[in-house]
């Protein structure tokens, strides 16, 4: 029997460009996986193969060999290693070839990420086991879609949606023929068996981690391996994006919309396919996803471009080869036509400016596994703050939607391991600007109050009423049961009735559109009104006119889906048109995406907007300069304050979330009017 062995003793790297590669040895004599190390340079390194896998339990650890001494490392990866690495060529993977109690060397090595993943000849994907033999079935039905948008993309034909219930795809020919396709039923309109076989597939652990998106983002070619079947990693994400721009309701009748969204992040966050996203975006979309380490949510994103440059507008990942054969099919799918312009330009010029644009930069924040989360989460805001002269990253503060919850200390510092699937409404590619385009005004905090953010801005009214909170499913035709939390039927016709809006438009009362600016009291001059009912479901959308994702037209949609909920449920009422039934689609979509998780609220002054879940009746509204939309606040103490009460001069707030109020949205509450008071926000 064969004598235990010690616990490896890591040797230190040689420097800072130096990583550890593992080969399997086939001659040990234990019962354990074996491997031997040898010490790798990045700037000439041997051909290699990286691989991306789920930690899995942290707790329930085996041993590995490694040359004299034992690793402990997940079952998850003692499977992933057995089955993967049998061959002679080295291979690098997190759990083996960084020493993980070393923090400095943890640092360092994160540092590296960009060139161990985009350096490595191939990028290996173990999904894990698949003791339902779903892959090949799959794997077909991908295919099958990518083969019929290929089709279609040949004939030059151009989507125009997918039929909610009988999920048909009509399209436009050339010739402006419309035209209607099936789609493979067991990905559009699948029976029971099928929908069990996508939920285990598009649930799998690996799609729900963030480290995953930079190792298949960074690779120059990357294989998906479930089972014992090798998967096409582009048909996979090409799936993803399909069904996320035009099969959103299905998804949402599937409880899939979140696992989904999540494998189209991974496809595209690292990918050419998002030129105008900014690293606030990137780490806002990718909050759903899990760290076992919550300062992963911030460090695994360092080696993105946009950790340096905050925009990636103009920039090309070096690894845009691997896209080739799907990047024409792909470009069609992005929501904008901006992007889809931007990204044939890029793929035009081949020139990967990105890396070149980043390593001129220092990132946000570097790794430090010494810091604690709550000082990583602060450093990078108020970077982001600094470097952008903005308040943009207060958009990101989600708190837990429940009545009854405290508010963290720093309220204002988004908690990026917390997600309660809010939209964001006031990053800097938004249409709003409440403080009209005007820089932040931030008073510098003393060093060891570091917590507290000091801003310029105008505390515009007291919230009077918040309705419940509202759900995707609050805005179908359809009564809801009642819940603890949320509205008990159609959000938009319970809302209108609960609040009397129905009394004040019957009269003819008018809503002021436009607030033109605020006196230096905190009064509103308030502009051009405009019909309450208008305005009222403007506030549903935040402000949502035109739109060229999903062909949104306001007007139109609105009154279309206003007459569906009002006649819905009306005897004898004459079936809607096909296109009245699109456009009320539309508006359903629209707001169940922008009003999801939020509250409608009334103000003082007769004002109405779209709020934070979290928010309460006594809170206030403000507007902020540096920000493109207003802010719920919530005065420490004051709760029984009334609107016209003067503030003492050591008021603090918390910040409970950016909001939509109809009529603040176009810089009014700054214009005309030097804003000089300082709001203390912790």
């Amino acid at each position: 029997m064969p004598q235990a062995l010690k616990p490896y003793k890591y040797q230190p790297l040689p420097d800072d460009q130096s990583i550890r590669l593992a080969r399997r040895s086939l001659d040990n004599d234990t019962d354990t996986w074996s491997c031997q190390f040898q010490v790798a340079h990045l700037q000439n390194p041997p051909e290699y193969v990286a691989l991306s896998y789920c930690w899995g339990d942290v707790t329930q650890r085996v041993p590995i060999t490694c040359d004299d001494g034992t690793i402990m490392v997940t079952q998850s990866a003692a499977k992933m290693l057995e089955a993967i690495c049998r061959g002679p060529v080295p291979f690098w993977v997190d759990s083996v070839c960084i020493n993980q109690q070393d923090f400095l060397e943890r640092n360092q090595q994160v540092a590296l990420m960009a060139d161990v993943y985009g350096k490595a000849a191939l990028v290996i994907v173990w999904l894990g086991p698949d003791p339902n033999r779903d892959a090949d079935i799959l794997l077909g039905s991908f295919k099958d879609l990518v083969e019929r948008i290929a089709l279609l993309h040949a004939m030059g034909g151009k989507i125009t949606f997918l039929e909610r219930d009988s999920v048909n795809l009509h399209w436009t020919a050339p010739n402006g023929q419309a035209m209607v396709s099936p789609l493979p039923s067991s990905l559009v309109l699948p029976d029971e068996s099928e929908r069990k076989r996508l939920a285990r597939f598009f649930t799998l652990p690996w799609f729900s981690r963030t480290w995953v998106l930079q190792e298949v983002g960074l690779a120059a070619q990357t294989n998906v391996i479930w089972g014992g079947l090798a998967m096409d990693w582009n048909a996979i994400g090409f799936t993803a994006l399909f069904l996320v721009r035009y099969a959103k309701p299905l998804l949402d009748r599937l409880d899939l919309a979140s696992a989904v969204q999540n494998v189209r992040q991974i496809y595209t966050t690292f990918s050419p396919f998002t030129p105008r996203d900014t690293f606030l975006q990137l780490l806002n979309n990718t909050r759903e996803l899990k760290a076992t380490d919550p300062r992963d949510k911030i460090y695994a994103f360092l080696s993105h471009p946009t950790a340096c440059t905050i925009s990636m507008s103009g920039t090309l990942p070096p690894n845009t080869d691997a896209y080739k054969d799907y990047m024409d099919l792909i470009i069609q799918l992005l929501p904008h036509m901006q992007d889809q312009y931007l990204v044939k330009q890029l793929v035009a010029r081949k020139k990967p400016t990105a890396a070149i644009e980043a390593k001129q930069l220092e990132p946000l924040i570097k790794a430090d596994y010494r810091k604690p989360v709550s000082e990583v989460y602060r450093d990078v805001a108020l970077e982001h703050i600094k470097r952008t002269i903005s308040l943009d990253m207060l958009s990101a503060v989600q708190h837990d939607c429940k009545a009854d919850s405290q508010l963290p200390c720093p309220s204002w510092v988004p908690q990026w391991n917390m997600c309660n699937g809010t939209q964001a409404l006031g990053f800097a590619t938004s249409n709003h600007f409440a403080s009209a385009n005007r820089d932040a005004v931030v008073t510098p905090s003393v060093q060891c109050d570091l917590n507290t953010l000091i801003v310029r801005g105008h505390i515009v009214s007291k919230v009077t009423y918040a309705s419940s909170l509202c759900r995707p499913s609050s805005f179908d035709w359809q009564s809801l049961p009642d819940g603890e939390l949320y509205t008990s039927s159609n959000a938009v016709k319970d809302t209108w009735l609960r609040t009397k809006l129905y009394d004040l438009a019957a009269q003819g009362t008018k809503y002021a559109r436009t607030v033109l600016m605020m006196t230096t009291n905190g009064l509103a001059i308030l502009g051009p009104e405009s019909d309450i009912s208008t305005a009222y479901l403007r506030t549903w959308v935040a402000g949502k006119g035109r739109s060229e994702v999903d062909a949104f037209d306001f007007e139109n949609d609105a009154n279309a889906y206003w007459d569906r909920i009002w006649t819905t449920s009306s005897e004898g009422a004459s079936a809607p048109s096909e296109d009245t039934l699109m456009r009320a689609e539309r508006f359903r979509a629209s707001a169940a995406a922008v009003a999801s998780q939020r509250k409608f609220f009334g103000l003082k002054k007769g004002l109405f907007g779209l709020g934070p879940g979290a928010m309460r009746t006594g809170d206030w509204v403000a507007v902020l300069l540096g920000a493109d939309v207003p802010f719920v606040l919530r005065e420490v103490g004051g709760e029984q304050r009334e609107a016209g009460d003067p503030f003492p001069d050591d008021v603090k707030f918390q910040l409970v979330g950016e909001c939509y109020v109809d009529g603040l949205m176009t810089g009014g509450a700054v214009k005309g009017v030097y804003v000089k008071r300082d709001i203390v926000l912790v």
